[in-house]
């Protein structure tokens, strides 16, 4: 499947961990504008950059593609983040 750009009102964020894959990493719940569950994996969320940061409760702008090594419907993999959106 394509990546696709999505935008994402985040509901809750894991602790970051340890990763041998990815150095750290998050995981990051949200629900798209159409009202779907969206599950990011892996987000290295101390990693990214200041002005990408985001926070619980704000809407973020992402590329995203189906995670294709979990089946589940909500997971995806994130491929870029644009800034906090502000509204």
């Amino acid at each position: 499947m394509a990546s696709q750009v999505e935008r994402i009102l985040i509901l809750a964020k894991t602790y970051p961990s340890p990763s041998a894959q990815h150095v750290e990493t998050s995981c990051v719940a949200g629900i798209n504008e159409h009202g779907t569950m969206r599950r990011l994996y892996p987000v290295p969320f101390r990693l990214i950059d200041e002005g990408q940061k985001f926070k619980k409760w704000q809407w973020i702008e992402v590329r995203v593609e189906k995670a294709n090594k979990d089946h589940r419907a909500e997971s995806h993999k994130l491929s870029s983040i644009q800034p906090p959106v502000v509204t």
